[in-house]
């Protein structure tokens, strides 16, 4: 175990797959890296004391051995760790349930480099390792590694970040990156606000790039970026979308380079998915890909508490369901051949991730400790995203896989939309609803020549949530913003509605109109009768829309007002 002739070598021959890592700051729990109750954490290391313990089995430092395997058949593993004192390593591979399934000890009876080969035993489910101190210990840094990869490839990566006055997030990502140091990574932020100065970027390093870019949406920012990846004479071999609202780990960078720099050939194609912890609570994973039905969204390894060993080992499982997707907080794309040619469609904002891995994926990737903290987004669901872009964009998103969403799919869908706020009195977010299932009606021409920052300037949807009075409550029928749709039906019966914020810190007092109710019908009921009539040809009018790297330059041109 302590280093001679034979393990030097074995060292110089070994590649590392997952560094394990401490956490930087006090922003993320303590349990996503490791488990102890006495030690101190500085830049030289991980202390204990004799007797201290330390657990490595936790979201960031615990090893997927089965993904590692099926992804890129590894057939070796050893953990290699740099420390000083002595101490006994015990080696652990646990069932999706979380429990010991085998076990293997070590002592380390002195310091400096160590190299511990992982026992084929132990070659099964999720590896984890612990350290208990025989005298004063340090752990200066360790990681999973291995000197038998069957697979290697070169990849060179274009991340992607598309931002919009985000700046309080980008800037501390792009120094997390920057100070990670990640070989073949060059960094595009794409500025839709166009306000971003280029030597603000370019401090970072000579592979941070900046394109300003017109405010076409999330859809329109990572576009530019990918049709740069693509004309750029670096051979790029992927792109990762990145959210500029996220927090970022460095070692998840290095996890998804290494990954994708090993995967054997059928995997090749596939888009790797970070998961979405929550920026607000993140102990709790919010989501590892999703499924679109038709209608609604399923969140797949919702709500998990990732302190927990069961429900880590339960995130990293594999969800082989068909119209899964990877979001874009989060998104690695191989590049081939022709994608100039079949660009995303120009949603605006939502539907872009989901058209787009339904279309070009071969299937998902994912892995525990490739992920980011995000915002939840009901605390950013406004009326115009909830029922005007996310309303026309699934309907579009149905007609573009027609073979898998048909025309009930979209007409539940859009009747949904609308007699859901329309129970809950909230006739703005109704009428914006008919305002969505209007315009898809227009067709895909129609819809991508909108100016959708004309769209949210002259929307009406902000809200009315503020404080409230115990006079303006009396007699409000209390519920939370993210109401259950199934419940709406019940509050329509109540003529006053209290609507609490995500926080529940504020209010929108909303009261029942049968006046408003019957002339929103009205409209409801014509435009019911168009979208019977031209559902087929509209429907086909998506499918049809050229969306290659001419269609998009002329639609940043005419966004420029050019």
């Amino acid at each position: 175990m302590i280093m001679n002739n034979t393990e030097n070598e074995k060292l110089r021959k070994m590649e590392a797959l997952q560094n394990i890592i401490f956490p930087r700051d006090d922003s993320a729990p303590r349990e996503l890296y490791f488990r102890s109750w006495n030690y101190s954490l500085s830049e030289k290391g991980l202390v204990i004391d004799k007797g201290g313990s330390l657990d490595f089995s936790t979201y960031f430092n615990l090893f997927s051995f089965d993904k590692w395997n099926e992804y890129t058949g590894l057939e070796s593993l050893s953990l290699v760790m740099n420390i000083s004192g002595s101490c006994v390593v015990k080696l652990y591979s646990f069932d999706d349930n979380g429990e010991v399934i085998k076990e293997s000890v070590r002592n380390v009876p002195v310091g400096g480099d160590v190299v511990l080969t992982v026992p084929e035993i132990l070659y099964s489910g999720h590896i984890g390792m612990s350290i208990e101190a025989t005298s004063l210990f340090r752990l200066k840094s360790a990681y999973w590694g291995s000197a038998l990869l069957l697979f290697q490839r070169h990849i060179r990566t274009a991340a992607v970040f598309c931002t919009y006055n985000r700046d309080e997030f980008l800037f501390p990502n792009l120094k997390v990156i920057r100070n990670s140091e990640i070989e073949n990574l060059d960094v595009f932020v794409v500025d839709n606000a166009s306000r971003i100065d280029e030597s603000s970027i370019k401090e970072f390093g000579d592979d941070f790039y900046l394109f300003h870019n017109p405010n076409t949406g999330g859809s329109g920012g990572f576009t530019r970026g990918l049709m740069e990846a693509l004309k750029s004479d670096v051979s790029y071999t992927h792109v990762l979308f990145m959210d500029d609202d996220i927090r970022l780990e460095g070692e998840t960078l290095f996890r998804s380079q290494t990954l994708l720099s090993h995967l054997r050939p059928e995997y090749k194609k596939h888009f790797l998915s970070g998961a979405m912890l929550q920026l607000d609570k993140p102990h709790l994973m919010f989501e590892s890909t999703a499924r679109w039905n038709g209608v609604r969204v399923k969140n797949y390894k919702k709500d998990l508490d990732l302190r927990s060993l069961e429900n880590l080992c339960q995130a990293d499982r594999n969800e082989n369901n068909k119209n899964s997707y990877a979001a874009w907080w989060y998104c690695g794309i191989p590049l081939s051949k022709g994608m100039e040619r079949d660009l995303p469609f120009p949603f605006f904002i939502y539907g872009d991730d989901m058209d787009y891995s339904l279309k070009r994926a071969s299937g998902l990737l994912t892995l525990n400790g490739i992920g980011v903290w995000h915002e939840p987004f009901t605390k950013k669901f406004s009326p115009l995203f909830k029922s005007y872009f996310f309303c026309r964009n699934t309907m579009i998103l149905n007609s573009l896989h027609s073979r898998k969403f048909n025309y009930f799919h979209n007409a539940l869908n859009s009747a949904a939309h609308f007699f859901v706020q329309l129970f809950v009195h909230d006739y703005r977010s109704a009428s914006l609803a008919l305002d969505a299932l209007e315009d898809y009606l227009e067709g895909a021409e129609y819809v991508a020549a909108l100016d959708e920052g004309d769209i949210l300037s002259r929307s009406g949807a902000e809200t009315d949530f503020r404080t409230r009075s115990i006079k303006e409550l009396n007699r409000a029928y209390p519920i939370q913003d993210n109401f259950r749709r199934w419940f709406s039906p019940w509050y329509f019966m109540h003529k006053k509605l209290a609507v609490y914020s995500y926080d529940r810190k504020t209010m929108e007092i909303r009261r029942r109109s049968f006046k408003t109710v019957f002339a929103l019908l009205g409209r409801f009921c014509r435009l019911r009768c168009l979208f019977f009539i031209r559902y087929s040809r509209v429907s086909r009018s998506y499918r049809k829309l050229e969306r290659n790297e001419q269609f998009w330059q002329q639609r940043f041109d005419a966004a420029r007002g050019a």
